[in-house]
Formats: structure tokens, sequence, C-alpha cells
């Protein structure tokens, strides 16, 4: 089963309150039994939450760490992060990152 935020969550948004994106191949999870159909990544509901609300198991930020130095050039560290989730000043400072851990 994949879990996954609404379309381009942004910090402050909320663009459909109360539901979520997964992946399950039992139909009987999905607030409409499945009818738009299962076993592929979609909003389960885009009105409302059909189990009465969902409670959060856990908070996380989602980053992709830097590990190659090739994918710090181009504006590649733009969208990278130190392995604590921090962001990099620059490209320089994505690469020492990853020579060096630092």
């Amino acid at each position: 089963m994949w879990v996954a935020l609404a379309p381009a969550a942004v910090v402050g948004s909320k663009p459909f309150p109360d539901t979520l994106y997964w992946d399950t191949i039992y139909a009987g999870f999905y607030c409409d039994g499945g009818a738009a159909g299962v076993g592929t990544f979609r909003l389960d509901s885009p009105t409302s939450a059909c189990g009465g609300g969902w409670i959060p198991g856990a908070k996380f930020n989602a980053y992709t760490v830097a590990t190659t130095a090739a994918g710090c050039k181009n504006n590649g560290w733009q969208s990278l992060s130190r392995a604590g989730g921090s962001p990099f000043k620059n490209q320089g400072d994505c690469i020492q990152y990853v020579n060096t851990n630092k």
C-alpha cells in the first residue's frame, strides 16, 4: 500500500481536507468501495473522509539526500538536502557535503 499527501501540497495549504492519496488492492478500503479502481495510486475521496476523519499517526518531511556531485550540478542542489533535511546554500555547498559529509 502507498500513501501520500494531497497534490502539490504547499506549507499552509490543504486542498482536500481530511483526504489522502493511496494505492491498495482492497476495494473496501476506499471510500467509494473501489468504484474508481483498485491497485492504482489515486485520491481516495476528494470531498470528505468516509472513515470519520483521518488521525495523523506521524508527521514527517520528505526530502532527497545528495549522494553525488553530479546531482548537485545544473541547479540540482536546489532540490537536494543533507541527511538531516537541511537545504544547501549553493552548488558548492552541496558538492562539499557529498565529498566530505559535512
